[in-house]
């Protein structure tokens, strides 16, 4: 007897709560007073927008979110406690993530990704990710995505003629520094959060 949803905002999940304590504590008709505040909860909570890439702290795991509520991972091995919070976080049954197919292989049905031995290649609201496994491709990738996640730390020049430098690139340096991150994707824009960021307004971050 479970339903399995997707992680609320605090808001939204505050509001529900509330609601429901008051028609649980309340007597009378008065109760149903809390009925839209509960409907409007479910309803912020149903709108509310997961990001489509996730990268542990660790740089081990990486995943991507498709549209028909598949979640791909670069390892099912590394970070297994990590991964498994990161399914219960969009509502997906236990083990039910799917492993990029590093030896070669693509999503024929719809072309969200292909993947070969040195990374894979996805396409998330018309733009251009590249995940890079090797730095042999550094280079290559580069010049043709948007977005870059790369195992290893990127080699940058940051001249004119780096292909890396106008990109949005994700790196080891960058969890190292910053721990992990979340990437929305949207047609208009790409929003980056990561830890150090969320937790730069606590009293003792600066310590």
């Amino acid at each position: 007897a479970i339903v399995r949803i997707a992680a609320w905002e605090f808001g939204s999940f505050a509001i529900f709560v509330l609601g429901c304590l008051f028609m649980i504590l309340w007597k009378g008709w008065g109760k149903l007073v809390a009925l839209p505040f509960i409907l409007w909860a479910v309803f912020l909570a149903q709108s509310q927008v997961q990001p489509n890439i996730l990268i542990a702290a660790s740089h081990k795991l990486f995943a991507f979110k498709s549209t028909d509520s598949n979640l791909f991972v670069s390892s099912k091995r590394a970070e297994k406690f990590v991964l498994k919070n990161w399914e219960e976080y969009y509502g997906l049954e236990k083990k039910s993530s799917v492993i990029l197919p590093y030896k070669g292989g693509s999503n024929s049905s719809n072309n969200l990704y292909n993947c070969g031995e040195n990374g894979c290649r996805m396409m998330i609201e018309g733009k251009k990710i590249s995940f890079i496994r090797s730095g042999y491709i550094q280079n290559l990738e580069c010049s043709w995505a948007d977005i870059i996640v790369s195992v290893d730390p990127l080699v940058k020049n940051y001249d004119r003629d780096d292909p890396c430098k106008p990109k949005v690139v994700i790196d080891k340096f960058d969890t190292w520094e910053n721990g992990a991150h979340s990437i929305w994707i949207t047609a208009e824009s790409v929003v980056i959060r990561s830890v150090s960021q969320n937790a730069s307004s606590r009293p003792w971050s600066a310590y």
